[in-house]
């Protein structure tokens, strides 16, 4: 017996059990399966071109134009493939009208930077996050500018980019 192959076992009683028998799943007489469809062989050929970082990809997966605008504060070990550290990073001046006029010119800048990079929306929606990360931050906290809902910068960026999606122009004199 044991030259024989270790298919069965002796339980305590010492009558032999064969492995088979013990350990596959009958099935129910008069239940038959239908047989399975054959899957026909595809043969995959991978594309290796697609995998590959040109510099254009590169440039829209990382939007370095975005990062480099005035108000984007960049991580402190300066990894240009990380995103940044704040994409809202604008201190009140205490003249709202400044300010407005200012945020005018960071969604202008903005628009620019998206263009150069040709990147995807996703950097405009990180901004979009900062800005109302801002707003609360600023309602917690209390003080002065507290009650606004959002700054006055962030006012002139979000009203010059409406007009800018919207294709709104002034009237000529």
């Amino acid at each position: 017996m044991a030259a024989q192959r270790r298919t069965s076992a002796t339980s305590v009683k010492g009558v032999v059990i064969d492995a088979a028998d013990r350990f596959v799943a009958r099935r129910a007489a008069g239940r038959r399966r239908a047989p399975k469809p054959a899957i026909p062989a595809v043969v995959v050929t991978p594309d290796f071109d697609a995998g590959c970082w040109t510099p254009a990809r590169l440039r829209r997966s990382c939007a370095p134009s975005v990062k480099l605008l005035p108000f984007v504060t960049l991580r402190v070990d300066g990894n240009p493939y990380a995103p940044a550290a704040s994409y809202w990073d604008v201190a009140p001046s205490g003249k709202p009208r400044d300010d407005f006029k200012r945020g005018k010119q960071y969604a202008a800048m903005t628009i620019e930077a998206l263009k150069a990079d040709d990147c995807s929306s996703r950097e405009l929606e990180r901004i979009f996050e900062a800005i109302i990360a801002d707003a609360v931050a600023r309602r917690l906290k209390g003080g002065k500018g507290s009650r606004r809902v959002l700054s006055a910068v962030a006012d002139g960026f979000l009203h010059q980019l409406a007009r800018a999606v919207t294709g709104w122009k002034p009237p000529a004199p």
